[in-house]
């Protein structure tokens, strides 16, 4: 058992340096990732590395996701530093809220901000349900150029990249067309 922790933590260790490499670079460069873990990898770089918003589509963020150390972390920094979070979710159970809720509800209305829909997002050449997160580099970048695109939301596939302003830039005008639309409702007042 010990054998097989060390290896996962070598396997993870490994996939970090692979990320924090692919920012350094700062080039376009697609990723493959997988499993929850991973994601929570990819998304709090996302948050390290974005200065003005970060955009997130989820279920319901019950998932193991946003309950990682390294994410909750990465994302308070995030908010502090000045930047803007906005989510879509497609289910929220009033009688059972996410837990990262209560590190959200910390901070201002302007900065946070939480909608509930009932319209997906789908590939258009699969017709899967995706879900993503997008981020800005820089305060100044009026464009998205981080993504992750979850093709299969069930096994937490997708796929990356820290410097694609044309896919982060369509992702973040769909998720805006349906955010500031009657298609979503507020979900949580702060």
């Amino acid at each position: 058992m010990n054998e097989y922790n060390e290896t996962d933590n070598s396997v993870l260790t490994e996939y970090a340096k692979y990320l924090d490499d692919l920012v350094e670079k700062d080039q376009n460069i697609v990723f493959l990732n997988s499993s929850s873990k991973h994601a929570s990898m990819v998304i709090s770089r996302i948050f390290k590395h974005s200065n003005k918003e970060v955009l997130i589509r989820a279920k319901d963020l019950m998932s193991d996701i946003p309950k990682d150390i390294d994410y909750i972390i990465e994302l308070m920094n995030f908010i502090i530093r000045g930047g803007f979070l906005r989510i879509l979710l497609s289910e929220y159970k009033t009688d059972n809220p996410p837990e990262i809720l209560k590190v959200l509800k910390l901070f201002s209305k302007k900065q946070v901000d939480i909608k509930l829909t009932n319209v997906n997002f789908i590939l258009q050449e699969s017709g899967e349900v995706v879900h993503f997160t997008v981020g800005t580099k820089n305060v100044s970048d009026t464009k998205p150029a981080m993504y992750r695109l979850e093709h299969d939301i069930n096994n937490f596939l997708a796929t990356g990249n820290f410097n694609d302003p044309n896919i982060s830039s369509n992702l973040q005008s769909q998720f805006y067309q349906i955010f500031n639309s009657d298609k979503s409702t507020e979900v949580i007042s702060f």
